[in-house]
């Protein structure tokens, strides 16, 4: 297991860490901003980033230049003071309404108390909750710690098996502790929210639904947030970081047998970099190895778990989550399992 202490110096939640100390504290306090009218609170793994970028598009919204403040839920940040946080949007025209995103505001228990901030600073705040089915977001924040530790914190944890990943991940005294199983657990995240937050200031977006209508789901969030919902976002780039880390690792695996043959420096540098990178794809492309996955047990385990989550949740939206059950379905009979 990790040193708790490389993770945690002093409290810092692992993910406001960067190799060089807590992020975002060396940016400078400005003077003017304002704070946001609307937030996006999460989850991990589910396209935050992207739809982050996308509401920056339009011309009636302004979002945060930092990527994740997490301002609400981390007290190195909260020492910062308000102006900081508000100097932020200094530069946000007075007809833009401003926002911002941060996953770690649905990482309870990890993250406590961050609702009733985000109140006491605006209690009028909208809040937009995206959710995904629970054990493909799982998987994808497990790989996600797994790439922090290796490029952030300079642990490399990529010979663990999922399973393994998730223990730690779960583990308080692990260096890499985010409790992604609870931040599956969408309903439960909500409930946070309820005390401080009217139910038509909270907009949940299905993580599914943005992928196969993006268009019409931004519109959706442009109407909740009061601005044109004509507004088509420019798409053309489309970012997933998950798949990014999964081929890095598939490179790996294919590029460590070669460096141990005779002649594979000189190979470097004698064949042009253009076809060097054309070889190694076209292997890539050949390796059957699949991706980190959860064993059958395990996911068993937490199909069964995640369950009644999701049921909770489904009542609470008024609506079946018919994708969510379809994508169990499929995933059960490709492991030939009976569906009913």
């Amino acid at each position: 297991m990790a040193d708790p202490e490389i993770a945690n110096p002093h409290g810092i939640p692992s993910w406001a860490l960067t190799k060089n100390g807590v992020q975002f504290l060396d940016y400078p306090e400005r003077a003017g901003g304002r704070l946001p009218d609307f937030c996006i609170i999460g989850a991990a793994k589910c396209a935050t980033t992207s739809i982050n970028d996308y509401l920056a598009q339009h011309p009636a919204v302004f979002m945060n230049p930092l990527n994740e403040p997490n301002y609400f839920s981390t007290d190195a940040h909260l020492a910062r003071g308000e102006q900081w946080y508000k100097g932020q949007y200094a530069d946000a025209c007075a007809n833009q309404i401003c926002g911002e995103a941060s996953t770690s505001y649905t990482r309870y228990p990890v993250c406590q108390g961050t609702p009733a901030r985000i109140a006491r600073a605006n209690p009028a705040m909208k809040l937009i909750y995206i959710v995904r089915e629970p054990l493909a977001r799982l998987k994808s924040d497990c790989l996600q710690k797994m790439k922090h530790a290796k490029h952030v914190q300079g642990n490399d944890l990529t010979d663990l098996s999922l399973d393994e990943m998730l223990d730690m991940a779960q583990d308080p005294a692990s260096a890499v502790y985010t409790s992604p199983l609870t931040t599956s657990q969408y309903l439960d995240q909500l409930r946070q929210y309820e005390p401080y937050f009217p139910r038509p200031q909270i907009h949940v977006v299905i993580y599914e639904a943005f992928v196969s209508r993006p268009q019409e789901v931004l519109a959706g969030i442009f109407r909740f947030l009061g601005v044109d919902d004509a507004f088509k976002v420019d798409m053309s780039e489309r970012r997933n970081m998950t798949q990014t880390f999964t081929h890095s690792l598939a490179k790996e695996r294919v590029l460590k047998p070669l460096r141990r043959l005779p002649g594979f420096g000189s190979f470097r540098h004698l064949v042009p970099r253009d076809l060097r990178r054309n070889i190694l794809e076209a292997l890539v492309r050949r390796d059957n190895t699949p991706d980190p996955d959860f064993s059958p047990a395990r996911l068993d385990q937490l199909k069964v778990h995640f369950l009644p989550h999701t049921e909770a949740l489904e009542n609470w939206l008024g609506f079946e989550l018919k994708e969510w059950r379809e994508q169990g379905a499929n995933e059960a009979n490709d492991r030939g399992d009976h569906v009913s």
